[in-house]
């Protein structure tokens, strides 16, 4: 009985190897995001599997012409760029997209803010008779024909008072296809995630953690809410702020979630077919 007993277990570890040596690689036949690591701030591409594309921020103002880069080996131009919102980690490597891409929708917070960079992307949209979308919370739209895109986050009234209003009235987005959701919650902070937790609809497979992995976000509440398999966090490598925080990092174990980090890992991607989901770390975008 001993052997028959060890004969079987090696059997079953045998097939086991067996197919992880044959699994296939996740298709990207929905869509690919490419969490570009741009340093300490956030520029990600979703390209859907028919090959349309969104930029979703720009990361500062040196990694622009990473970003178009990146968006240019997508092969057709970007449907839509979305701007979570005003700060210069986000939206500092504007000028070479907007340049670029003159004909792509442009996508925004609707935040009014003083910054030197939001008035040079204002200037930039204005020499160019362009304008710019508001995003609130209902707003829909695609990226090719399968690729749903919803704004769950800002909506009216719009969040005042808080630590960072700038932070807290971010863009968030839901893009689903097939049974696959990712959720992308720019530099969302605790007083969104309440709303959005409030809301529903947040579960989601992939998730584009809120703030760099800061202590200001990522309740456990919104965590369970969302309750992700492959999280990734864009910051940059030995950041003044402490980016992630060890809190959003236990949070994130807490619920099951991989984690991938730019600051460790470069650019990071994730592919989905509707079904399963990937993510890798990638060599960096060639400019």
């Amino acid at each position: 009985m001993p052997f028959v007993l060890r004969t079987s277990a090696a059997a079953a570890l045998l097939l086991l190897l067996l197919r992880a040596a044959f699994a296939q690689p996740v298709e990207p036949s929905c869509f690919e995001t490419r969490f570009l690591d741009v340093g300490q701030g956030d520029a990600a591409i979703v390209r859907a599997g028919t090959g349309e594309s969104m930029v979703v921020d720009a990361g500062p103002r040196d990694a622009g012409e990473r970003v178009l880069a990146a968006a240019r080996l997508q092969g057709l131009p970007p449907s839509i760029i979305v701007f979570t919102h005003p700060h210069a980690d986000h939206i500092g490597g504007h000028r070479p997209l907007i340049e670029a891409f003159r004909g792509t929708r442009i996508l925004e917070a609707g935040f009014a803010f003083g910054s030197q960079v939001y008035r040079s992307l204002l200037r930039s949209l204005v020499a160019q008779r362009r304008s710019l979308e508001v995003a609130r919370r209902g707003h829909r739209f695609a990226v090719g024909p399968r690729v749903q895109v919803e704004v769950l986050a800002p909506e009216e009234p719009l969040v005042t008072r808080s630590r960072s209003d700038a932070n807290a009235n971010s863009v968030v987005l839901k893009v689903v296809c097939g049974r696959v959701a990712m959720l992308l919650a720019g530099d969302a902070e605790r007083e969104t995630e309440r709303r959005l937790v409030a809301g529903g609809n947040l579960a989601a497979q992939i998730l584009k953690v809120a703030h760099h992995g800061s202590r200001y976000a990522s309740t456990a509440e919104f965590l369970a809410a969302v309750r992700p398999s492959i999280a990734v966090i864009s910051c940059g490598r030995r950041n003044r702020y402490g980016h992630p925080a060890r809190s959003t990092l236990d949070g994130l174990a807490r619920i099951g979630a991989v984690v991938h980090r730019t600051d460790l890992e470069g650019d990071v991607i994730v592919r989905t077919d509707g079904e399963r989901v990937e993510a890798t770390a990638a060599a960096p975008t060639p400019q």
